[in-house]
C-alpha cells in the first residue's frame, strides 16, 4: 500500500471519532483529512475529537472501560501493530482479506493484518489509568514501514463535555457575524452614540471538544453601567452565528443556547454615559473567563492646565496649555470629539480667544491635547475652555494663561552660596520682556 494511504488509514479514523467514549482525538493535516480515507474509528469509551497534528503524532485519550475499532474502506498491503498497555480483542476479514499475521511476525504480538475492505478489529485497554498504548500502521508486508503513530492514553474518568477554562476562549470580535477565538477588535468602543462592544463565546471541555449541549447555563455578567445579551449560537460551517438583534436590560443575561461561538452584545445602559469594566462568563458554574472592556460616553469634563508661557501675537502652533477630556465614566476620550475652545477670559484685553490646536496621542490614548490661546498683550487671565457635543455644552476648570513678549532681560542664580568640590550647582534664569513681564516660551 502507498505511505498516501496508510497515513489515511489512522488519521481518518480520527476524523468519525464521535461514540461515546474517545476523551481527545489528535490526527493528521488537513491534505490528508480531506480525502476519503481508509479506516474508521467507532467505539463504546470513545468520546469526541479533536483533527490536528500529523500522522505519526495523532493521540487519543480512551476510557478504562472502552474499546476502539478500526475499520477498513479499502484494500491496501500493510498491517497494524497494537503495542503492551492494550489488546485486541476480536477481529473479523472483509472481503477478500485475510487475518493472518504476515511471515515472521507473531500474532501474540498484537498483530493484525489488514488487507481488506471492511475488516475490523477492536481494541480495548489492558493498561492502568495514566498509562498509554500505541497503535502503529506500516506499509508493505516485508518492508513495514511506518507510516502512521496513534498514541493513547488511557483514563479512569471522563470530562467530556465538561466546561474547561484553559481550552475555551473569549474574543472581541467586529460584529455579531464574526466568529474567532482571538481577539481581532481591541476591546475599546468609541463612537459614544452608537456604541457597542461584541464578545465570542467558545465553550470547550478539557480535550478541546465545542460543547455544543442546549441544557446547559450560560450566564454573561458585566459591571455597572452596561447591558448584556446574547446572539445565535453556531449553527453551521463556516460559523456564521446571528448578531443579538436587541441589547439587553440587565446587567446579566443567561441563556441554555449552545456555547459554541456565541456571541455577547454589551452596550451603554444610558446612551453616552460611557462604560469601563469588565465582562465575566460562566457554563454551568464553571468560570470561563472575565474580559475588560471600556465603551467611551459623551464628553463630561475637562481637565486644563498652563503649558507654557504664550507669545503675544505668536503662531498658533505654539503650546499654550494642555487638556483631557473624559466621559462620566472616567475614560478619556478622543480630543478631536469635539473642538475645545475658549469658553471665558478674565482679562479679553489679554486673551481674547483659545481653541485645541494638536492632538497627540501618548501611549494609546487620543485624549490628550494641546491648544493655543490668542494674547493681545502681556500679562494674564483666568481662562475656562469648553467643548460642544449634541448641544451640551462641558466646561473646564479654571486656570490662569501667561502671555509674554520677547525675551528682553535675565536674572540668574544659583541654589547655594558656596559648594564643595563634587556638588552640583544649580543655576536657575528667569527671562523677562522690555515691560518686565515673564517672556514668553519661545
Amino acid at each position: 500500500m502507498s505511505t498516501k494511504t496508510l497515513r489515511k488509514r489512522i488519521a481518518l479514523v480520527a476524523v468519525s471519532a464521535l461514540g461515546a467514549g474517545l476523551l481527545s482525538v489528535v490526527a493528521v493535516p488537513s491534505a490528508n483529512a480531506a480525502d476519503t480515507g481508509d479506516f474508521t474509528f467507532t467505539g463504546t469509551g470513545l468520546l469526541g475529537s479533536v483533527i490536528t497534528g500529523g500522522s505519526t503524532t495523532q493521540t487519543a485519550t480512551l476510557l478504562t472501560t472502552g474499546s476502539l475499532v478500526v475499520t477498513t474502506t479499502g484494500g491496501d498491503n500493510g498491517y497494524f501493530v497494537v503495542s503492551a498497555g492494550a489488546s485486541i480483542s476480536s477481529a473479523t476479514a472483509g472481503t477478500g482479506g485475510s487475518l493472518t499475521a504476515p511471515d515472521g511476525i507473531s500474532t501474540d504480538q498484537k498483530k493484525f493484518l489488514a488487507t481488506a475492505t471492511d475488516s475490523t478489529f477492536t481494541v480495548v485497554p489492558t493498561g492502568a489509568a495514566g498509562s498509554t498504548f500505541t497503535i502503529t500502521g506500516y506499509t508493505g508486508i516485508a518492508t513495514g514501514v511506518v507510516t502512521d503513530v496513534l498514541t493513547v492514553s488511557i483514563s479512569a474518568s471522563s470530562s467530556y463535555g465538561v466546561a474547561s477554562a484553559s481550552t475555551s476562549s473569549l474574543a472581541w470580535v467586529a460584529s455579531g457575524t464574526a466568529a474567532s477565538t482571538t481577539d481581532v477588535v481591541d476591546k475599546e468602543a468609541t463612537d459614544y452614540l452608537t456604541n457597542a462592544l461584541y464578545l465570542n463565546i467558545q465553550v470547550n471541555d478539557a480535550y478541546g471538544n465545542n460543547i455544543t449541549s442546549s441544557t446547559g447555563a450560560l450566564v454573561a455578567t458585566v459591571t455597572a453601567g452596561a447591558t448584556v445579551a446574547f446572539g445565535a449560537a453556531c449553527s453551521s460551517s463556516p460559523c456564521l452565528p446571528g448578531a443579538p438583534t436587541t441589547p439587553g436590560t440587565y446587567t446579566q443575561a443567561v441563556t441554555n443556547a449552545s456555547p459554541e461561538s456565541i456571541k455577547i452584545l454589551i452596550k451603554q445602559t444610558t446612551v453616552g454615559a460611557g462604560w469601563n469594566g469588565t465582562v465575566t462568563v460562566t457554563y454551568n458554574g464553571v468560570t470561563i473567563g472575565t474580559k475588560s472592556g471600556k465603551i467611551t460616553g459623551a464628553p463630561a469634563s475637562i481637565l486644563a492646565a498652563p503649558a507654557k508661557v504664550v507669545a503675544v501675537s505668536s503662531a498658533a502652533s505654539n503650546i499654550g496649555w494642555v487638556y483631557y477630556v473624559k466621559d462620566s465614566a472616567g475614560n478619556e476620550l478622543d480630543a478631536a470629539i469635539g473642538a475645545v475652545v475658549l469658553s471665558s477670559s478674565s482679562d479679553e484685553s489679554v486673551i481674547s480667544d483659545a481653541v485645541s490646536a494638536t492632538i497627540t496621542a501618548p501611549g494609546d490614548s487620543a485624549s490628550y491635547g494641546y491648544g493655543q490661546s490668542s494674547c493681545l498683550k502681556a500679562g494674564s487671565s483666568k481662562v475656562v475652555l469648553q467643548t460642544t457635543t449634541n448641544g451640551v455644552v462641558t466646561k473646564s476648570n479654571e486656570f490662569t494663561q501667561l502671555c509674554g513678549g520677547d525675551a528682553y532681560s535675565y536674572t540668574a542664580s544659583f541654589d547655594k552660596a558656596s559648594y564643595v568640590q563634587g556638588e552640583i550647582a544649580t543655576l536657575t534664569a528667569t527671562f523677562k520682556d522690555a515691560k518686565g513681564n515673564l517672556a514668553n516660551s519661545y
